[in-house]
């Protein structure tokens, strides 16, 4: 399979404004390393899920995906551009390959403007179809994704959580794009709805021959839609694997200690859990080593010294820790 997306390297840092007194005592410039090194590539057709905890910047990545950003450093190609080096306008006709479906769907939606109005926004930005051709095509996505055409004259206030979330993925798919960047699409929904929604999001890859990078905490969500699963912690990627080889062999212990979290109905099959100690470090001042040195119950010497590299320890099994027969 082709590479439909290669991430290389790629820094994000934003710096921090100071005070007058700060700036005073202090010319040095401060940044937040949102992202600090991450390199991937996503197979055309694949889903692969970016997981982590809050502040891993896994969102941050996905931003920059989809042009809304630019890296501070490194390169993004997407059938081989640039992103960060488009112009305006390239950009802009690049969106009709690559869209993006935010956590919060209230938030993503013009609470003045009607549904059938947010869904014809891109086809009325890319001056595709007359009038009634992309009210037809607003129709057929709505409908594609389980609603009627009535919910084309609501406003987002009248819908639900999950209908306003599915209304938002009409909007995603309306273009016909190859790759969308789905962030935590499930986070602001029901419980008794997410089941459908990841339902619905594998089905329109099905159908329309999609690529996802799934952004997710939930690990068992993970688990569900996605072929691959990079871990993320504080910038890094510290393992990326097939789903079930990295459920089943496991080798970073932070991913140890984030499977270890995730509920199992059969008490008779519970994982040991295991909880890392501490808070997570800030990300404007990351411990040097392997940032999860200062959490990880295994660490030696050597962790507090030297930023472990990301290294295929099996086949197409990535691990960045240097003591795994020890973590293992």
């Amino acid at each position: 399979m082709e590479n439909i997306l290669v991430v290389d390297n790629v820094k994000k840092y934003f710096p921090i404004e100071k005070s007058f007194i700060e700036r005073i005592f202090s010319k040095e410039k401060t940044y937040v390393k949102a992202v600090d090194g991450v390199s991937f590539k996503v197979l055309r057709g694949e889903v692969l899920g970016l997981v982590g905890e809050s502040g891993s910047g896994k969102t941050t990545t996905g931003l920059m995906v989809v042009g809304l950003t630019k890296p501070t450093y490194g390169r993004i190609l997407f059938d081989g551009a640039d992103i960060a080096s488009l112009s305006s306008r390239e950009l802009r006709q690049l969106r009709k390959k690559i869209q993006m479906v935010f956590q919060d769907p209230m938030a993503s939606l013009n609470p003045r403007m009607k549904i059938g109005e947010a869904v014809e926004e891109p086809l009325r930005i890319h001056g595709i179809g007359s009038a009634k051709e992309r009210r037809e095509m607003v129709s057929e996505a709505l409908q594609k994704v389980g609603l009627s055409p009535s919910f084309m004259d609501r406003f987002p206030h009248e819908l639900s959580g999950g209908q306003r979330q599915r209304v938002v993925i009409a909007r995603a798919i309306i273009l016909k794009p190859e790759l969308i960047v789905a962030d935590e699409p499930v986070a602001m929904v029901d419980v008794s709805v997410r089941a459908q929604i990841l339902d619905l999001l594998l089905s329109l890859k099905k159908e329309y021959g999609l690529t996802y990078i799934f952004i997710t905490h939930d690990l068992s969500a993970a688990s569900y839609v996605c072929d691959r699963i990079a871990v993320m912690y504080l910038g890094k990627i510290v393992e990326l694997a097939n789903t079930d080889e990295l459920f089943d062999n496991p080798m970073h212990p932070y991913t140890k200690a984030l499977i270890s979290a995730v509920p199992v109905p059969d008490p008779r099959l519970r994982r040991e859990k295991f909880i890392p100690s501490g808070e997570i470090p800030s990300p404007i001042n990351p411990p040097e080593g392997c940032r999860f040195h200062t959490r990880c119950p295994y660490a030696i010497e050597s962790c507090r010294k030297n930023e472990p590299t990301l290294e295929e320890i099996l086949r197409d099994h990535f691990v960045a820790c240097p003591v795994l027969p020890f973590s293992h």
